[in-house]
């Protein structure tokens, strides 16, 4: 069952083999929404969960007694020494060496450990050593491949598992393990009852609110300890500063969690965690012909990330069996929602959703369904049939009927899909079919469910039933695995490279991999078939022979390649030869890349790898690349900084990659020595920024020119800056503060992200950010939708404000969320008398705050139309509506009063407007044209109009062919309809003119019949559109201008473009696309009542590209460009459209500016009140990227 759990973390762990391997037609019965009991509530129960006592240390150096020392299986070593932040030694740490940054997934030899024993988070190291009383330390048995290093002792750790490159293995040099003043935990674990739980597992870490601000510090922190007889526990060392989630686990399916605010440094605090209540729960199988079923398999798959792990280290535990009559029961599960499905030998149910709330919890019925019965038959390479084969069933049935975006809007919406592509995967006994002799199988199944095939001597295949067409019969062909050998040397001298990765690439095509079958071996009886291959295959839509072996009526099912065989289908090279072998490949035209520390990355292929055999002599040169060498220092005092992360890219924002530690795909990457100085190796052509992320330090991306072709840049100086802080209070309106609230920042002109929370004061503080302004954000987030993937109430409260951070300076913001000790709103929302059950509402302020600030609440009404909104501020409110039972999205506005509680009854709108749309000229009613109502009152400042609150539009409609249109459960209010231009789908434009009606007021329910609403004819342009070679077929915009009035008019489509609602006179026409140049046609007369016909010639055109550095050599972005030819005419316009207050907040980039002919041309750039005019040659198929500089 533990091999089968694995695909539950595959997209998790894809993402972390994908970054190791690049080192450097049923039912879903949806529960009613049940009252939400929070976990764990033990209010009643006789425990307090106290928030943490906080003591300052003294001198407490008693031992942690759950270390011990550990000799890797490698062959490798390591020395080094653990300092405190002056580099001083720090004596008797325990050291410990990881394959991985982060402690989710670690491995201690191969990768495979993570599918063999997923979330296991036994934080085993490769190897362990505790430091002298120097500090020095020597860590045996490592691998030939980059490592991540802790080290900890009392109320002292190291900020991160430290990279330390594969070049510092076998050395005599001293790796620095730098550590920091730290707190320390202690705790007690207790039931529902308020017993204490002895023999509990305590994982401490950031949680999901916190991860944000794990990954962007590096500072992904975990550790274990187990309660003692007494349920107490303790931690020598936690981050001080840093909000952490505590997980306790006891058991199958025991679990409990506790939040810890951020703890002083050399401060011990004391939590206590409370376990979730239990309960029971029953239900009973059933098939599709009305008979209970006996002795099928029913898995309660929690939808709540909080009992993920329990549930994927023991899945048995949350499985039961039908007995007598159908019925199953599980005895002991926590309080939560929970995803059912049953499965047998003879099929497999829906899945179904329901929820733990006591003792006795009845479930809905489980239907298998066995009626569908699909019948096909496994070959092998050759087309001969592979007998006892394994199929089976990978999928869950889906009603026909099912409205996939609803999904998210149900209880655990967040989850339910990933839950449903998962779980079958996660099935102890899936249903499953054995192939005859004849390789035949029969299987209960339906037209879009996915089989996998299992055979001896065979790679496991997964096939999907949706590309079988009409009634053909499926056949499934699967192929024994092929291997490949090689070795990695290096390009330049042709020496072996001991250490590195290879990795199975792409597999660009399929090829004859059967020795037996090929191509002339066809007869001519054989017909053509469209490859069934994956859609990214080159080959998708091409045809080839049909095998003479597939018979009539059968069509040949081309597999998947799984998650599991990308992640696993890669070697290390620890050898002094370089030496690789990857085994389990697909037999296929592949590609193999190749990559080691201190060279850039190779892909080679056309590597063809035959059924059964090894394919060997690959060798895979690689490229030392550019080396880029100089000295980070503080750029206050000139003092050199050890321990930075140096990067060196192409691309300003690349730097993030660096958050990897040394795990980013071709991301060149070191650490600086003690005096700072630091040598990246494997930089490509053109890298034009180095970036450097140091603890206590902002992070910096400096530009430097581009890099040439095995270039070796030496002094390259990066002066690294403190950055700024911001800190402050978060209360509520009456000033109380809102304690382990989360903070977060947001920067898009400084390109930086923040994240922390509100300590148990209130306070909260950021370090070393970026100078620039930044939107904060204070939420409340709702704990239980958060993790149980219920989106639609996950934000309780939220606030918004914005702040500026100065170099070297403190700026202090408090943070005040009214809606925080407000108003608890209850309400109903009904539909003509009827309650809405699973109505989505988002509140949202229309009480004209601050123009950047904003509150916002959620929540969903239960299957009595009522809902609760916990805590909301007084005001004028914007609610947004999405109510699937009512078949209506739309807002209602109310009032919430001062007061410690209040009622809201709401009421979906059957307010009308309709009316007739027709030619001023002519009197006929123009069909398929687009109109928009818009609402005029009660627009919301701030960000209230990209939540809804403020936002004018209200809907779309198009009229039908006698030109009348509706709009329907409208909401009394101001409006006006804008009417223009063909509605989607529309083959044809009309010619009249867009206009707007008078505003108009709809009372409540009213029936408003604006009448004939006339629009006055116009002209148009149709433009043909070709090419030199004839046809042109890219997609296209088109502009028309009025070369009197400039009133512009824009179309879109591929040959042919109609530009229509033009005024008569002349008209210039512009005609972009992607990679062509733009072509401008002048003195087009348009005249009412006809369109112009004309014909444009696109020429193929090269890139543009302008990097505009201002005087402080930052990247900014122009007020105004202009683009003149030889002749001096102005070929491009571009100004920039952000608003000049707004601009500031805009980070500057590279920025494309079309493409054009071979030609010179002269570029105007336009900066504040300043300009500067730069000569440009372009040529033909050669992109150009121009630097200006101010």
């Amino acid at each position: 069952m533990r091999k089968l759990a694995l695909p539950f973390l595959i997209a998790l762990v894809a993402l972390l083999a994908w970054i190791l391997t690049r080192e450097t037609e049923t039912d879903l019965n949806p529960a009613p929404d049940l009252p939400v009991q929070l976990a764990p509530d033990l209010s009643g129960a006789g425990v307090q969960i106290e928030a943490p006592t906080i003591v300052r240390s003294k001198t407490n150096t008693e031992v942690f007694n759950n270390r011990k020392e550990k000799v890797g299986p490698g062959n490798h070593q390591l020395g080094g020494q653990v300092v405190d932040e002056n580099e001083d030694p720090v004596p008797g740490a325990w050291v410990a060496a990881y394959s991985v940054p982060f402690p989710l997934f670690d491995f201690e030899k191969e990768i495979t450990e993570i599918f063999d024993k997923p979330l296991d988070l036994n934080l085993e190291p490769i190897a362990s050593v505790f430091a002298n009383e120097e500090g020095y330390f020597a860590l045996e048995g490592l691998h030939g491949r980059k490592l991540y290093i802790t080290a900890r002792t009392h109320q002292r750790l190291s900020p991160r598992r430290q990279l330390v490159p594969a070049g510092a293995l076998d050395k005599e040099e001293t790796v620095l393990i730098r550590t920091i003043p730290a707190a320390s935990l202690e705790g007690s674990v207790f039931d529902a009852n308020g017993a204490p739980v002895p023999g509990a597992e305590v994982l401490i870490g950031p949680g999901i609110k916190y991860l944000l601000a794990a990954f962007r510090n590096r500072s992904f922190f975990m550790e274990k300890a187990i309660t003692d007889a007494s349920g107490h526990f303790q931690v020598e060392a936690i981050p001080a500063r840093t909000a952490l989630t505590l997980n306790a686990y006891r058991g199958g399916v025991e679990a409990g969690m506790s939040e810890l605010g951020p703890i002083p440094a050399q401060a011990n605090a004391t939590k206590s965690i409370g376990m979730f209540p239990l309960g029971s729960l029953s239900g009973e199988v059933w098939d599709t012909q009305d008979n209970a079923v006996n002795g099928c398999d029913v898995v309660a798959l929690p939808l709540d990330l909080r009992l993920l792990i329990p549930f994927i280290r023991d899945p048995n535990a949350w499985i039961s069996v039908a007995r007598a009559n159908g019925r199953y029961s599980f005895e002991k599960l926590p309080h939560a929602l929970y995803l059912l499905i049953a499965q047998g030998r003879d099929g497999r149910s829906s899945p179904a959703t329901t929820r733990v709330s006591g003792a006795d919890s009845q479930a809905p019925r489980l239907i298998l369904q066995n009626k569908n019965v699909i019948k096909g038959r496994v070959v092998n390479g050759n087309g001969k049939a592979v007998p006892n084969a394994i199929v089976r069933l990978q999928s869950i049935p889906l009603k026909d009927d099912e409205n996939s975006s609803e999904k998210w809007n149900q209880p655990g919406g967040l989850f339910l899909e990933a839950a449903r592509e998962i779980l079958p995967l996660l099935l102890p006994g899936s249903a499953y079919a054995i192939t005859d002799g004849g390789g035949h199988f029969r299987i209960p199944a339906w037209a879009s469910a996915q089989l996998r095939v299992e055979a001896q001597g065979y790679e496991d295949y997964d096939f999907s039933l949706s590309k079988l067409k009409d009634e053909n019969t499926p056949v499934l062909q699967i192929w024994k695995p092929g291997s490949v050998e090689g070795t990695l040397v290096n390009q330049t001298n042709e020496k072996s490279i001991a250490m590195g990765i290879v990795r199975m690439g792409t597999l660009a095509e399929e090829l004859e991999i059967s020795k037996s079958v090929r191509f002339e071996d066809i007869t001519e009886k054989d017909l053509a078939y469209e490859l069934d291959g994956e859609e990214d295959s080159p080959l998708h839509n091409q045809t080839k022979v049909l095998p003479g072996w597939l018979e009539e009526g059968e069509q040949l099912l081309s597999p998947k390649r799984s998650w599991r065989a990308q992640a696993m289908q890669m070697a290390w090279v620890d050898n002094p030869k370089g030496s690789f072998r990857i085994d389990g490949v697909r037999p296929g035209n592949w590609s193999l890349k190749g990559q080691a520390e201190g060279f850039r990355t190779k892909e080679k292929k056309g590597i063809n790898i035959l059924e059964g055999e090894t394919t060997k002599g690959i060798v895979i040169k690689l490229d030392p690349g550019a080396i880029v060498r100089g000295q980070v220092v503080d750029a206050g005092n000139r003092q050199p900084i050890g321990g930075a992360v140096v990067s060196v890219s192409r691309r300003e924002d690349s730097g993030a990659m660096a958050l990897l530690q040394g795990m980013g795909d071709q991301l060149a990457i070191s650490e600086t020595g003690p005096n700072g100085h630091f040598e990246v190796r494997g930089a490509s052509t053109k890298d034009a920024f180095v970036h450097v992320l140091a603890d206590g330090y902002a992070a910096m991306s400096q530009p430097i020119p581009p890099l040439e072709e095995a270039e070796v840049r030496e002094g390259v100086r990066v002066e690294v800056p403190r950055g700024g802080t911001l800190f402050g209070l978060v209360s509520d309106r009456h000033g109380t503060p809102l304690s382990n609230r989360m903070v977060g920042a947001l920067s898009i002109q400084a390109k930086d992200f923040h994240q922390t929370a509100a300590d148990e004061e209130g306070n909260y503080r950021i370090e070393n950010m970026r100078p620039g302004s930044y939107f904060l954000m204070t939420a409340d987030l709702n704990d239980e939708s958060l993790f149980s993937g219920d989106i639609a109430k996950l934000l309780s409260a939220g606030r918004i404000e914005t702040g500026v951070v100065k170099e070297e300076g403190e700026t202090q913001i408090d943070l005040v969320d009214p809606s925080a000790g407000g108003c608890r709103l209850e309400g109903i929302l009904v539909n003509q008398g009827e309650p809405c059950p699973g109505a989505n509402i988002i509140l949202v302020s229309i009480s004209g705050a601050n123009g950047l600030s904003f509150g916002m609440n959620m929540a969903r009404t239960d299957e009595n139309g009522e809902f609760l909104f916990p805590s909301v501020a007084p005001g004028d409110y914007r609610a947004q509506i999405h109510a699937p039972t009512a078949n209506w999205d739309g807002s209602l506005d109310l009032e919430v009063m001062d007061a410690a509680e209040d009622y809201a009854f709401l009421e979906v709108p059957v307010g009308l407007v309709r009316g007739r749309i027709i030619s001023d000229e002519t009197g006929e009613p123009q069909a398929n044209m687009s109109l928009q109502l818009s609402r005029m009152d009660g627009s919301g400042g701030g960000f209230g109009a990209i939540f809804g609150g403020g936002a004018n539009f209200s809907g779309w409609e198009s009229t039908n062919e006698d030109g009348t249109f509706v709009f329907e459960n409208i909401s009394p209010g101001r409006y006006k309809i804008k009417v223009g231009g063909r509605s989607w789908g529309s083959e044809k434009s009309p010619l009249v003119q867009s206009i707007e009606t008078d505003p108009f007021r709809l009372q409540e329910n009213d029936d408003r019949d604006l009448g004939d609403i006339r629009l006055p004819i116009s002209g148009g342009i149709r433009v043909l559109v070709v090419s030199d070679s004839g046809e042109f077929n890219s997609w296209l915009t088109a502009k028309a201008i009025h070369e009197e009035s400039k009133k512009e008019e824009d179309a879109w489509g591929r040959s042919t473009v109609e530009i229509s609602g033009l005024n008569p006179g002349l008209h210039t026409v512009q005609i972009s696309s992607r990679g062509w140049a733009t072509t401008k046609l002048t003195g087009v007369q348009v005249r009412l009542g006809e369109y112009t016909e004309v014909t444009a010639n696109m020429a193929k055109g090269s890139k543009l590209s302008l990097a505009i550095y201002g005087s402080s050599g930052e990247i900014v972005n122009a007020d105004l460009i202009k683009i003149f030819d030889s002749n001096g005419e102005l070929v491009k316009e571009e100004k920039n459209r952000v608003p000049s207050a707004m601009r500031n907040l805009v980070p500057g980039e590279v920025k494309s500016v079309g493409s054009f002919v071979p030609g010179n041309y002269m570029i105007q750039v336009e900066v504040g009140s300043e300009e500067r005019r730069v000569p440009v040659v372009i040529y033909s198929d050669q992109a150009e990227t121009v630097t200006v500089q101010f």
